[in-house]
């Protein structure tokens, strides 16, 4: 027997299919910018060598290249990342600052 579901569980499908949908495309962008961060540099690393050296290979120039250098500076840009985001999350909801209100004071400040 088939079940009708109503219009508000419907929109909540579709709500959580957006939500998971952005956050899919947010870690994909992580991703991406976690291998750009750990292959480029003052000396290209080729993102296959770049796996090799991390996963199999534990000693050589591109494993401590990748390990010395570029790995703390790729999480290290996490973290601060992480603590900015939270820390203007933070101020936002301690001041009580609605977001849409910030952005249109920030564009009219523009237009003055």
């Amino acid at each position: 027997m088939k079940t009708v579901t109503s219009g508000a569980q419907q929109d909540l499908k579709k709500n959580r299919l957006y939500k998971l949908s952005i956050l899919g495309i947010l870690f994909g962008f992580l991703l991406l910018s976690i291998i750009l961060s750990i292959t480029l540099g003052a000396t290209h690393i080729p993102i296959k060598k770049a796996f090799h050296a991390l996963f199999v290979e534990k000693e050589g120039l591109t494993y401590h290249i990748i390990m010395n250098i570029r790995m703390p500076r790729t999480l290290v840009g996490m973290l601060v990342g992480i603590s900015l985001s939270s820390r203007g999350l933070f101020y936002r909801e301690l001041c009580v600052i609605p977001l849409p209100h910030l952005i249109l004071s920030v564009y009219q400040a523009e237009q003055d």
